[in-house]
């Protein structure tokens, strides 16, 4: 993930009063969203904040295979770094669960990748 969420203006523009009042602590943009995800089932979140997290949702739950193009650029990066998400969700034919590109995704930005 972005080591320092600070630097996405959309985030800190739209959500940056909710997470300074509960998820400061919070370390990298997934633990950040994790927190806002969270949060938003106790509290009703501003029409901005509430796109924000509903975008980011929509994002980590796409299927890999509904998605070709993204499928054959990463298909290798996806079976060295993510061999078990790619392995479910390449048998699944019912739920795509996003698995693959949620572990992607964390990779990015990954010294050790």
């Amino acid at each position: 993930p972005i080591s320092d969420y600070k630097l996405n203006y959309a985030l800190m523009n739209n959500c940056g009063e909710y997470i300074a009042d509960h998820c400061e602590m919070e370390q990298g943009e997934g633990e950040v969203m994790k927190c806002l995800i969270d949060l938003e089932l106790e509290q009703e979140f501003n029409i901005d904040c509430h796109q924000q997290v509903l975008s980011y949702k929509y994002f980590m739950s796409r299927s890999i295979k509904l998605d070709k193009p993204l499928l054959n650029a990463c298909r290798e990066d996806a079976q060295k770094l993510c061999m078990t998400e790619f392995e479910e969700e390449q048998k699944s034919e019912h739920k795509p669960h996003g698995a693959v590109i949620s572990c992607l995704y964390h990779h990015i930005f990954s010294d050790s990748n």
